[in-house]
């Protein structure tokens, strides 16, 4: 498994246990991460007209076969995905 955020399209009017509801049942590949809080993005210019009036883009962590990763990125709700690297000392 490889350990990912994702920057995805949600409606607007979600929050909560009904947000992570949507996410999952969306994105039935990913294993989203409970302990993240959803965090709301301002889309960027190359992503804004893809999101529509009724909709938020959020950013949540989880994580993804590698094996499914290029399936996850083509999801029509997916704008981004990066891989979460892990923090270590050094």
């Amino acid at each position: 498994m490889e350990n990912v955020i994702v920057e995805l399209i949600v409606a607007a009017n979600l929050t909560g246990a009904a947000l992570m509801q949507d996410v999952k049942t969306e994105l039935p590949l990913l294993n989203v991460d409970e302990n993240y809080k959803p965090v709301e993005m301002v889309p960027g210019e190359q992503d804004a007209a893809k999101v529509p009036q009724s909709a938020k883009v959020i950013v949540i962590r989880g994580a993804v076969e590698e094996s499914d990763m290029a399936k996850l990125k083509q999801l029509d709700k997916v704008l981004h995905v990066w891989t979460d690297g892990k923090a270590e000392a050094f």
